[in-house]
């Protein structure tokens, strides 16, 4: 038994350090974008929501991208 719950452990661990890591990563080169294509990325991922909720922050954000292309 130990040595088989070990073996799971051991997996779910390098698992959830992996999902960790890749968040990291995306956090970084997120982080790293102008605040222009940091808007532009949101604005697409938010695009792809149909919510009338979307469609009000998609409107907040325009207004941002606009000023800041100014």
């Amino acid at each position: 038994y130990g040595d088989h719950r070990d073996l799971h452990l051991s997996i779910r661990r390098q698992r959830q350090m992996c999902i960790r890591d890749r968040f990291e990563a995306v956090v970084n080169s997120f982080e790293a974008l102008s605040a222009e294509d940091q808007l532009s990325l949101i604005w697409k991922l938010l695009s792809l929501r149909s919510t009338s909720e979307a469609e009000g922050e998609l409107g907040a954000i325009a207004k941002v991208k606009t000023a800041i292309m100014q």
